[in-house]
């Protein structure tokens, strides 16, 4: 494998299985960029008493990445990490030096870095990276984020921006910030309330694209109600009474400290 490394980071070194907690990785053919949670508790650099650090990681210019379940990862044989840190360059790297870089790469432009996550291990070569650790971030509730939407907002929905409700929504599909489901279902109510059929994908996208617990909150009734363009059936309310009930709902909505 080569020589384990631990990179300094804002925090110090981070050390142990259950220290950087994945939320999500994207990558675009060149970049990889991976939205973690880091344990306060296993940095040697922890500059308050938070439990969790979220950061984003950026490798830039990537030609390789393999990953692996983390208890398979061991069985391979390579446990270096053991001994080093969850986040590493591999100097003297065999991996590097094996690959058959294409004749326009300069491969004394590359390095090797390990990421170990909870769950699974990610071997990487890249030109370098980019560590955001958001140290000084306060990080509102999903229903404190809510509560100061609904006063932002409020329920002239003639004044409300469809594009703006749109492109948050959009935002937190993309990257969902975990807790309580309050926020995203508003943002799903308010672009109920201000919009059409040609909504119904992105309701959609909400309810059932992110996980279980935001698909039961967000209302079925709808999307539904926008299919059959506010008219009422059997199974579905006339639309204004269904808008009635979302503002009887938030216009007096706080956020629960013990979210």
């Amino acid at each position: 494998m080569g020589r384990s490394v631990p990179i300094e980071t804002k925090l110090g070194i981070i050390t142990m299985r259950d220290s950087i907690f994945l939320d999500h990785v994207k990558s675009d053919g060149f970049n990889m960029t991976f939205t973690v949670d880091i344990n306060g508790g296993n940095v040697s650099a922890r500059p308050d008493e938070r439990d969790w650090f979220p950061c984003i990681l950026n490798f830039r210019n990537v030609l390789a990445c393999f990953s692996c379940e983390l208890d398979t990862y061991e069985s391979m044989g390579d446990v270096s990490y053991h001994d080093s840190s969850d986040f590493d360059m591999i100097e003297e790297s065999v991996w590097l030096r094996s690959i058959p870089i294409r004749k326009d790469c300069d491969i004394e432009c590359y390095h090797h870095y390990r990421l170990v996550t909870y769950d699974v291990v990610y071997n990487i070569i890249a030109a370098d990276y980019e560590l955001d650790i958001k140290t000084d971030l306060i990080i509102e509730t999903n229903e404190k984020r809510a509560q100061d939407l609904v006063k932002r907002l409020g329920f002239d929905f003639s004044a409300i921006s469809k594009s703006e409700i749109r492109t948050l929504i959009e935002q937190e599909i993309e990257d969902f910030q975990e807790g309580s489901s309050e926020y995203i279902r508003l943002l799903c109510g308010y672009l109920y309330c201000v919009g059409d059929m040609t909504d119904v994908a992105l309701l959609e996208k909400a309810k059932y694209g992110i996980n279980m617990d935001v698909g039961c909150m967000i209302d079925g009734e709808w999307i539904d109600s926008l299919k059959n363009d506010g008219q009422q059936t059997e199974s579905v309310r006339v639309r204004e009474h269904i808008i009635k009930c979302f503002i009887d709902y938030y216009q007096d909505y706080e956020a629960d400290d013990d979210e």
